[in-house]
C-alpha cells in the first residue's frame, strides 16, 4: 500500500523527540515502512528520520505562530504553515497513494482535500472549534 504520513511543517522530525506526537509519527512511518509498505513522510526540511523516505518543505517562518495554543482564543494567523501544508498536500496528489494518514495541525490540514481516505489524529485537542 502507497501510504502518505502527514507531520506539521513546523519544526523537523528526529528518531529521538522530546514530544510524543513526534516520536509516534516516527515509530508509525518506520514501522509502516517495515511492513512491506511503501511510505514517505510528508515533513519539515532537516528531518532525519533513517529507513523511511521523506519529502520535506522548508519550515515557515510563522511557524512559532501555530506553535500557540491561546486559552479559548483563535490561534494567531500563520499563512505560511497554511502555504507549506497546501504544498504537502500538492505533491501528495501527484504521488497517487492509496490513503494520507494525517498528523498535521488541525484547522488548515482538515480544509485540504484529496481524492483518497484521510486519517486525521489529534495530537492536542482541537484548535477550532469546527473541528
Amino acid at each position: 500500500m502507497r501510504i502518505a504520513v502527514v507531520a506539521s511543517p513546523v519544526t523537523p522530525l528526529r528518531p529521538a523527540q522530546l514530544g510524543g506526537a513526534q516520536a509516534f509519527i516516527c515509530d508509525l512511518a518506520l514501522g509502516l515502512a517495515r511492513r512491506g509498505h511503501d511510505v514517505t513522510l510528508h515533513c519539515a526540511e532537516g528531518s532525519e528520520v533513517p529507513g523511511v523516505r521523506l519529502a520535506t518543505v522548508p519550515a515557515p517562518r510563522d511557524a512559532q505562530a501555530a506553535l500557540v495554543m491561546p486559552g479559548g482564543a483563535a490561534p494567531p494567523p500563520a499563512p505560511g504553515v497554511a502555504a507549506a501544508l497546501a504544498a504537502m498536500f500538492e505533491r501528495i496528489a501527484g504521488d497517487r497513494v492509496d490513503v494520507v494518514s494525517q498528523h498535521a495541525f488541525d484547522a488548515p490540514a482538515f480544509e485540504l482535500r484529496l481524492e483518497v481516505p484521510i486519517v486525521h489524529t489529534l495530537h492536542l485537542p482541537p484548535i477550532v472549534p469546527a473541528v
